[in-house]
């Protein structure tokens, strides 16, 4: 009998790292996510020069209400290749270059306990937390605390002779997380890289999207023309998959598994290492409630502003303004 992991609970803070910017994907989940109350950090990982990616989810979430999340800009490893997103968000939008790891000790120490955590891209930033916090002669636990959900990785069943892309972008990243973090689930392409849930320019969500006043889902529309004329024809909702699992919906089935982690992040079949990961998916219910939260979810309200989340917004005001002053172990 497959379930949801044990191990993730809804009721938990939320931190998604996302490369928003190449596929669309990232753009519709992090809509999705803005839905939950509880979302309170957005970190970019394989983040590009000028922090374009951080740009992005800082327009789209102020356009959706959710001005409350922090965005904070990962590590720029490069020009990352992977974008297509020009001129969705204004040149001129605020990004908050405070350091990633003093931004999340900052979150960890306002919100005590589990923290679930949507890897949406390459878990570079993931892994580097990890690495850090075991270095801190106080750590924050993050090993245990964190409830990682990544759509990541591609079995037996994942066509594509190489390792999936968010895995093949960093191997040395996931391997670190697999190995160090002790709760993490994959959304696998196996299922994921299917027509069940791809979107075109035909396809009705997409024309929902297009067709609707909200400057919102009008950067979304836009995202997808780009993404369809400049890479594929369509895109699937791989990210929106992951999203659902970490909100607690059942579209996702899973269970523990073990199998071997590849230098290179192949996986397959075998002994090494363990995780949640997935064994299906309900394609038409996953559908129809990504469709739904677009268009009937109203903003997810500012829950929990008491004077402890007060003092975290006004913490890590202090962290963006002095960033460059600091001696930050991302600076870029």
């Amino acid at each position: 009998m497959t379930s949801a992991p044990a191990w993730l609970s809804p009721n938990t803070p939320l931190a998604v790292f996302t490369d928003i910017g190449d596929d669309v994907d990232d753009t519709a989940a992090l809509r999705l996510l803005a839905t939950d109350p509880l979302l309170k950090f957005v970190g970019t990982v394989d983040e590009r020069p000028g922090h374009p990616r951080a740009q992005l989810a800082r327009r789209l979430l102020d356009l959706v209400g959710r001005t409350d999340v922090r965005v904070v800009p990962g590590a720029i490893l490069g020009d990352s290749p992977y974008w297509c997103a020009d001129g969705l968000a204004p040149a001129d939008t605020p990004v908050w270059c405070a350091d990633m790891y003093d931004a999340f000790a900052q979150l960890c120490e306002f919100a005590p306990g589990p923290l679930r955590v949507a890897s949406l891209g390459p878990l570079t930033d993931i892994a580097q937390l990890l690495i850090t916090d075991a270095q801190q002669p106080a750590p924050l636990g993050l090993a245990d605390r964190m409830r990682i959900v990544a759509m990541a990785g591609g079995l037996d069943g994942y066509l594509d002779p190489r390792a999936e892309h968010n895995v093949r972008m960093n191997p040395a990243a996931a391997h670190t997380v697999l190995t160090r973090a002790r709760h993490v689930a994959l959304v696998l392409a196996d299922h994921t890289f299917v027509p069940d849930i791809a979107i075109d320019q035909d396809h009705p969500l997409y024309r929902r999207l297009a067709a609707s006043p909200q400057p919102w889902a009008q950067l979304i529309a836009a995202h997808y023309r780009a993404y369809c004329t400049t890479y594929w024809r369509s895109s699937k909702l791989h990210d929106g998959a992951a999203a659902s699992v970490v909100m607690g919906l059942p579209f996702v089935r899973g269970a523990v598994s073990e199998f071997h982690l590849y230098r290179d992040g192949r996986m397959r079949t075998g002994t090494g290492v363990q995780a949640w990961v997935s064994t299906g998916i309900d394609y038409p219910a996953l559908m129809a409630w990504v469709e739904d939260l677009f268009f009937t979810a109203t903003p997810a309200p500012a829950v929990g502003h008491g004077p402890g989340l007060r003092q975290l917004m006004a913490d890590l005001d202090d962290l963006a303004a002095g960033a460059r002053d600091l001696p930050g172990r991302w600076r870029t």
